[in-house]
Parts: C-alpha cells; sequence; structure tokens
C-alpha cells in the first residue's frame, strides 16, 4: 500500500487483509499506514481489518487521542465498518479516506 498525500488527507485502496495505523518516524519503515508529521497519532493507533465477506472493519487500539468518524468519536476496541469513500480522521488533523477497496 502506497498512500498518495493530498494536503492532510492520504487516500488508499484496501487490499490487504490487516493494515495497522499508527504514528511513523521520517524515513523509517512502517508496516502498514503509517502517519508522520502529526504527533497526535499514537505509535498504535488502529487497524484495519478484512473480514471473511471480503469486507473491511476500523478498530481503534486504544489510541491516545482517539478516532472520529463522520464526526463522532469511535469507541476504543469496537468495529466500524469501512466501505469505499468512507473517511476517518485521527490525530490532530490527518483524514484518511478509503478510495478502493480490492477484492481478491
Amino acid at each position: 500500500m502506497r498512500p498518495e498525500v493530498q494536503a492532510a488527507e492520504l487516500r488508499f485502496n484496501l487490499e490487504e487483509a490487516e493494515i495497522k495505523i499508527g504514528r511513523a518516524r521520517a524515513g523509517e519503515k512502517f508496516d502498514g499506514l503509517g502517519i508522520t508529521g502529526d504527533n497526535a497519532v499514537s505509535g498504535k493507533h488502529g487497524v484495519i481489518l478484512r473480514q471473511a465477506d471480503g469486507s473491511y472493519i476500523l478498530r481503534d487500539v486504544g489510541s491516545t487521542n482517539g478516532t472520529k468518524m463522520g464526526g463522532k468519536e469511535l469507541t476504543a476496541h469496537v468495529d466500524y465498518p469501512l466501505s469505499e469513500g468512507a473517511s476517518f480522521e485521527i490525530g490532530e488533523w490527518t483524514v484518511v479516506k478509503v478510495v478502493a477497496i480490492k477484492t481478491a
């Protein structure tokens, strides 16, 4: 996965079974969706998981500053469905948008 950065919005396609989300340090490899420059993103912020039916869910794994979807704060350790066009907010200013879901 290679996110395309557009201002403070990250856009990407869902295709992996598990995508870890967290704060990354510039120049270091991050296994998943590594966010740089937004210090309010936790090192282990969330995860996106593919379900058996091919759909995806988003789970905040207990981040310090939380995750929002549709302007509403998500409850940590609860699964929320993701679909094409969905977006969620993490950290102070980072918005992540799902552009497409690739099925096997």
